[in-house]
């Protein structure tokens, strides 16, 4: 359809209105986040990340111990949003992100310890003497060995016994419908906040649905893409809004139709400090 240009002048003002005024807080320029300066920061046995040509998204794919690919600056009081998806038949195991993180941080005299938020998620359980649940789990993870090959901590990454003040689990999802489904992109948004974290899952922007709910007393931090035991898993179209308004609660967990398609996310640009 071709609209007299008037009306075009007038349709690109409304657009660039939109996007340069505080109608959502933080948004500066319609662009994905560039992923080039974010890092890994578990020994390199435990992952490998591969950034893509355009620099937007990331692939986890090795099998291996937590790895996490972290951002550089840190952020409270915004939302995050972005895709991950496993791409292969192989293992079923965790995905997800860390949050709130304080370490390790390479090339600092805290590299030998464990300090963030930890939302993982498991496709399924491998036999019934596997410890690991299918379905979501929420822990706060302080000053834990790092997970090495030499030893580390299965009982809070893999079985996440609740073991406080080191593995705090704040809640859980699990269940045999719980588990992530191969070759499906999913959104996940992180509401993350002082007082309150709110995430949510969905095959679209349309269909988030709310996984955790929870309040408490939460500190700045980076953010990161977690994975543990399982290959192939991309991340993308990743975003922050920092001060944004708080979200509003979505129903509680479920993919109605998981052959619905993605719907393109509001492109914003991550605030750096």
């Amino acid at each position: 359809m071709n609209l007299p240009k008037q009306r075009q002048r007038s349709l690109r003002w409304m657009v660039g209105l939109f996007l340069s005024t505080g109608i959502f807080p933080g948004v500066l320029q319609a662009n994905y986040t560039d992923l080039s300066s974010w890092q890994q920061q578990e020994p390199p046995i435990s992952g490998n990340w591969v950034l893509s040509l355009d620099k937007k998204s990331v692939s986890q794919i090795i099998n291996g111990h937590p790895t996490s690919y972290v951002s550089p600056n840190r952020f409270i009081n915004g939302v995050v949003r972005g895709n991950l998806e496993v791409y292969t038949t192989g293992d079923d195991d965790y995905i997800g992100f860390v949050f709130g993180y304080q370490s390790p941080i390479i090339g600092k005299n805290d590299d030998s310890k464990n300090t963030f938020l930890l939302f993982d998620w498991k496709e399924g359980v491998h036999s019934p003497k596997d410890h690991g649940k299918e379905g979501f789990t929420l822990t706060r993870i302080r000053n834990l060995p790092v997970w090495s090959q030499d030893g580390g901590d299965g009982n809070c990454f893999w079985k996440h016994q609740h073991n406080p003040p080191s593995c705090d689990v704040l809640t859980t999802d699990h269940g045999s419908d719980k588990g992530w489904q191969r070759f499906t992109k999913y959104w996940f948004e992180l509401d993350y906040r002082t007082d309150r974290i709110i995430i949510k899952i969905g095959d679209s922007l349309t269909t988030l649905r709310t996984i955790f709910d929870v309040t408490g007393h939460f500190e700045t931090g980076h953010f990161g893409f977690y994975n543990l035991s399982q290959n192939y898993v991309r991340y993308s179209d990743f975003t922050v809004v920092e001060n944004a308004p708080p979200s509003a609660k979505a129903d509680n967990y479920h993919f109605a139709n998981r052959n619905q398609p993605n719907v393109p996310a509001i492109k914003l640009l991550y605030a750096h400090k």
